[in-house]
């Protein structure tokens, strides 16, 4: 009986089983393929997702941009104003930009530029709405009056006003989004 143990084969254990796995060709090309793979989609996932942050933050300082255009040509026009054809002629700037900072938003409407920014931030101010809707209001009135008729100096400082506030908004927002 002494003979047949001497000549049996010692059966490895299961930490030597393992061992001997953990350092085949095979586990170490299998566990570099996976690195490498999970490191690949990773970096991907991470470049991708910058690309879209990049591009996103790109339209919202496009729209910003024009914007703030359109709204100091608007103040510009509205201060040398004089009669109902020169509000008419300011106020333009809310359907149609007098010399847009982006060509493809030449006739994009203020409000539309606004809502684009909302889309892509989420900020949503809405008193800032309630300016738009009083801004267009004057735009649509001065279509229907006569072009000649004086403008009244209170209607002058509350356009004034509105656009000084849109004004304001807008380059607060344009120092917090670089943040």
């Amino acid at each position: 009986m002494t003979e047949q143990k001497t000549n049996e084969i010692p059966k490895p254990n299961a930490t030597e089983n393992l061992s001997k796995l953990l350092n085949s060709n095979f586990f170490i090309w299998f566990l570099s393929s996976i690195i490498i793979s999970g490191g690949a989609t990773l970096y991907n996932n991470s470049q991708h997702h910058f690309e879209a942050e990049s591009n996103k933050q790109k339209e919202i300082n496009n729209s910003q941009f024009e914007i703030i255009n359109r709204l100091n040509s608007m103040s510009y026009l509205m201060k040398r104003a004089k009669t109902m054809g020169d509000v008419k002629h300011a106020l333009s700037g809310t359907h149609k930009s007098l010399g847009p900072v982006i060509p493809e938003y030449e006739n994009v409407n203020i409000a539309a530029l606004y809502f684009k920014i909302y889309q892509l931030s989420g900020t949503r101010n809405a008193e800032i709405g309630a300016y738009l809707r009083e801004l267009d209001e004057f735009q649509l009135a001065s279509q229907i009056d006569d072009p000649s008729t004086p403008l009244k100096d209170a209607d002058k400082n509350k356009i004034l006003n509105l656009i000084h506030n849109l004004k304001e908004y807008e380059e607060k927002q344009i120092i917090e989004f670089k943040r």
